[in-house]
């Protein structure tokens, strides 16, 4: 755990589109629409990943299949993707966490009150004519960021990628696209060559992050040398907070770290961590943040349930080792903590 890299720069991009670009995004927006792909239906475990001929790639997945939130949402990666991918749609707290820690764009289709700052008068401006009820969102997400409106530079991409998504659907269908449930699993890929013409294949993935960080060796060798306590179930919470805005303008995001003993429903430790300026969330010091609370028990607990999927990643590894001894618990509910978290952003007035 002592081995890795500081969190990642956070690249903003501040540049507005033209009225002429923003016209053709909502021309595509509407073509998106007609097609309706949560409706094939392509289901939110289905990716359709994208490799041009200059060896730009991207992502796709489309939500809609519940009914709420229908879109169609471009990612990095495929591991971003599956940061999202096995949360229960109903479980807010947990998608919250999701959406901002990763990265991607999406253009999704919300309810007019949704709608960002800004949104309405540029759909207006566009002359594009969508039906009664329609109303697009062309949405960025940044790590440790609140949404925001694409740049242009955003916007290009996410546009190139939305329209060879639409020409797919030309010559194939939402059966043409493999279902990822776990590791090993193909994924579907449409591949452009050099000349410009398209085939369809398939790559086995990885769901893996790479997240890398850096904790205190002395911290690290402080809980190791603890004992075990079986009857101690402690639950951690790494809950998105707002944090006021960044030198850029964008809302910054920051984490309400939650600390709660399971059985006694006992707060053992509450922290907000603000990400840096221009960088990605420091996870390393989430996991001081449990690390410390730890020692103050004076044991490791015998069970250990997480709220927050990167959290919960990057501690597997540390239950194999430091916190030998330790069980954590995957995909726990954490009620203790959801309790603690909606009585706090109440106090704080959200």
């Amino acid at each position: 755990m002592s081995d890795g890299q500081s969190p990642k720069p956070v690249v903003i991009d501040n540049v507005k589109p033209s009225p002429e670009q923003l016209r053709k995004a909502y021309e595509l927006a509407l073509k998106l629409w007609e097609l309706a792909p949560w409706d094939m239906p392509m289901g939110e475990n289905q990716l359709l990943v994208i490799k041009r001929a200059n060896g730009r790639k991207s992502v796709l997945s489309v939500m809609g299949e519940y009914g709420e939130h229908r879109a169609v949402a471009i990612y990095p990666r495929v591991s971003s993707y599956c940061l999202i991918s096995a949360i229960d749609p109903y479980d807010n707290l947990s998608l919250q966490d999701a959406f901002f820690s990763i990265r991607q764009t999406q253009v999704a289709f919300v309810k007019a009150a949704n709608l960002l700052n800004g949104e309405r008068a540029a759909i207006k401006a566009s002359g594009v004519k969508f039906p009664r009820g329609v109303n697009p969102s062309l949405l960025s997400y940044i790590p440790g960021y609140d949404s925001e409106r694409m740049g242009a530079n955003e916007l290009a991409e996410a546009m190139d990628a939305i329209q060879v998504f639409l020409d797919f659907f030309k010559t194939h269908s939402a059966e043409d696209i493999n279902l990822i449930d776990q590791e090993g699993d193909l994924v579907s890929v449409w591949y452009e060559a050099p000349d410009g013409t398209w085939t369809f294949g398939e790559e086995e993935f990885s769901p893996n992050p790479d997240t890398i960080i850096n904790v205190s060796a002395d911290l690290l060798d402080k809980v190791a040398k603890l004992p075990v306590n079986k009857k101690f179930r402690l639950e951690i919470g790494a809950l998105p907070i707002p944090c006021g805005k960044s030198d850029s303008g964008h809302h910054l995001m920051g984490r309400l770290m939650i600390a709660v003993d399971g059985e006694t429903q006992y707060a053992l430790g509450t922290d907000i961590l603000v990400p840096p300026e221009g960088r990605e969330f420091d996870w390393a010091r989430a996991v001081e943040f449990v690390l410390k609370v730890i020692v103050n028990c004076g044991c490791k607990p015998g069970t250990l349930g997480v709220l927050g999927r990167l959290l919960e990643g990057t501690l597997y590894g540390l239950c194999s080792m430091e916190l030998n001894g330790t069980m954590l618990i995957p995909d726990s509910e954490c009620d203790a903590v959801r309790d603690v978290y909606e009585f706090s952003m109440r106090r704080l007035g959200f």
